[in-house]
């Protein structure tokens, strides 16, 4: 009788979560945000990509997509998604809004000691704002664009957050 319950409530759960997403609307167009991650120097025009990007984009209606690597040498993309919760895109619209996407000013020397491996473009295409950083070590982000960051972390981690959490992470409270 136990495993029975717990099939039902399995499928009520992925019946929820189907729902949920089904509500949102499809990845069309120009996303509010988009982050991507790739080799420092991209390979010359004809050269073949030994390093794929990774990207994740967030579109207004609350879709978000994933597309990176895939196994290490395989040379297959691995994608994922999901869907926001309106709450949840309401504070990450509102750290959208608030971020300047520029890097610390005056600081014009790595941050560590460490080779940078790879270099991240933030953006916001609707905007037109874009900032880029090397990472580990690169100069690093400013507050408000360092907390949006995080906020498309958090949002689009997977895992079930709390709004109250997001919304510290999204007013850059946990990014210290």
């Amino acid at each position: 009788m136990r495993a029975h319950s717990l099939v039902i409530a399995s499928l009520a759960l992925a019946a929820m979560a189907s729902s949920a997403d089904a509500e949102c609307p499809a990845a069309r167009g120009k996303p509010i945000y988009r982050q991507e991650r790739g080799p420092i120097h991209p390979p010359e025009p004809g050269e073949p990509a030994d390093v794929q990007t990774q990207t994740l984009a967030i579109y207004p209606g609350g879709r978000w997509t994933w597309v990176g690597a895939g196994e290490f040498d395989s040379g297959e993309a691995m994608g994922r998604g999901g869907c926001l919760a309106p709450a949840v895109m309401k504070e990450f619209t509102r750290a959208l809004a608030r971020a300047r996407f520029r890097r610390v000013g005056g600081r014009t020397v790595a941050t560590c000691q460490a080779v940078n491996t790879a270099k991240v473009t933030y953006a916001a295409p609707r905007r037109g704002a874009k900032v880029s950083v090397e990472v580990p070590c690169g100069i690093p982000l400013e507050r408000t664009t360092a907390a949006l960051a995080a906020c498309a972390q958090v949002v689009t981690s997977g895992s079930t957050v709390g709004v109250s959490d997001v919304r510290a992470s999204c007013r850059g409270e946990l990014a210290e």
